[in-house]
């Protein structure tokens, strides 16, 4: 069960692994977050990211996580592409 979060006029998922089946991966691990995040991913927003959205939306997703926790009140940018050497300073 997840929920839906709206900012801007765009909606995302939140928390999409409450719910989920373990994999069944023999030796296989499980590690979850604490707290509330949204799902981001590439092709989302009825933005054209491909080629770079992937890594930028899982960097969306992480900031989502100190957004909704608290540590800071920024939104979330989806638009413009940012500079690739900014997202990987920042992760």
């Amino acid at each position: 069960s997840f929920a839906a979060a709206q900012h801007a006029g765009i909606q995302r998922l939140q928390n999409v692994h409450e719910g989920l089946p373990p994999s069944g991966l023999k030796g296989g691990s499980v590690h979850l977050v604490q707290g509330r995040y949204e799902y981001c991913h590439y092709m989302q927003d009825k933005f054209n990211d491909d080629g770079w959205g992937c890594m930028y939306r899982s960097y969306q997703t992480v900031l989502s996580w100190f957004r909704l926790q608290h540590y800071t009140n920024k939104p979330i940018q989806a638009r413009p592409r940012p500079p690739l050497s900014h997202v990987w300073l920042a992760v």
